[in-house]
C-alpha cells in the first residue's frame, strides 16, 4: 500500500519539530515542597483526633480514689510492716522501734514493751488495768535514760490516732504513736526530752497527754490531778 507524499511531509515535519524542542526541567523542589505540606497537614489532623478522643475519656471516665474516715470506728485496717505517716507508726507484733539511744519499744497484743540500759524488759499490760479499756483513757510512764526523760504510756481510744500532745512542768512537746495493725483500739505514745536543770520534779512532771485524730478531735486524754 503505497502512502500519500502529502502525509509522509507532515510527518517528517513532525519529527524534526519534536527533536528541536528541549524539555523544561521537573520542578523537584516545589514537587518536595508540596509533599511537605501535605505531610504537615495529615499529622496536625492526626493530632487533633487523637487529642479529642483523650478529652472525651477525661471527661467521661469515672475518677478512682479512697477517702479514709478518720474519727470513726468504721476506719479501714491499718497496714502494717513498720510504715510511718508523720508521728503515726504501725508496726508489725513484736517488731522493735528506735526511739532514742539505748531506748527501744514494741508492741505485742498484750501490750507494751521497753527496752532501756538499766531495764532491759519491762511490760504494761493492755488488759490489767493499767488503762480503761471501757473508756478513752491514757497512762503515763517516766524514766530518766542519760541526759533525757524517756515519757511513754497507753492509750485507748475510738478514732484514728494521729498526734499526741505532752505537756510538762517545762513546756509542752509533740510525741510519737505506735499501733498494731489489727489493734485500731489501742496504742501507745512516746517523746522524749532533755532534762530540765531543775530536777526533783520526776513524780508529777507530766501533766496533761492528750491523743488526737487529724482533725484534732480527742481520742483519749490524761490530765494529772
Amino acid at each position: 500500500m503505497s502512502s500519500d507524499p502529502q502525509t509522509e511531509q507532515l510527518c517528517r515535519l513532525f519529527t524534526e519539530t519534536a527533536h528541536e524542542i528541549t524539555p523544561s526541567p521537573v520542578p523537584l523542589d516545589n514537587i518536595e515542597r508540596s509533599g511537605r505540606i501535605r505531610k504537615k497537614r495529615r499529622l496536625a489532623m492526626l493530632w487533633a483526633s487523637t487529642s479529642a478522643a483523650a478529652c472525651f475519656l477525661a471527661l467521661h471516665m469515672p475518677l478512682a480514689h479512697t477517702v479514709l474516715p478518720v474519727g470513726d470506728a468504721s476506719s479501714p485496717p491499718l497496714t502494717a510492716s513498720h510504715s510511718n505517716i508523720g508521728a503515726w507508726t504501725v508496726v508489725a507484733e513484736g517488731e522493735r522501734v528506735s526511739v532514742a539511744q539505748d531506748i527501744e519499744l514494741w508492741l505485742t497484743k498484750d501490750g507494751k514493751h521497753w527496752s532501756t540500759p538499766t531495764e532491759i524488759r519491762q511490760f504494761r499490760s493492755i488488759t490489767d488495768g493499767n488503762v480503761d479499756v471501757n473508756r478513752p483513757s491514757v497512762s503515763v510512764q517516766m524514766e530518766q535514760v542519760h541526759d533525757v526523760y524517756f515519757l511513754s504510756g497507753l492509750f485507748h481510744g475510738k478514732g484514728r490516732p494521729a498526734r499526741v500532745t505532752v505537756t510538762t512542768m517545762e513546756g509542752t512537746v509533740t510525741g510519737h504513736i505506735v499501733q498494731l495493725a489489727d489493734q485500731p483500739d489501742w496504742g501507745v505514745w512516746y517523746t522524749t526530752m532533755q532534762i530540765p536543770p531543775r530536777q526533783g520534779a520526776a513524780g508529777g512532771f507530766v501533766l496533761r497527754v492528750d491523743v488526737s485524730d487529724v482533725h484534732g478531735i480527742p481520742v483519749a486524754s490524761f490530765v494529772r490531778l
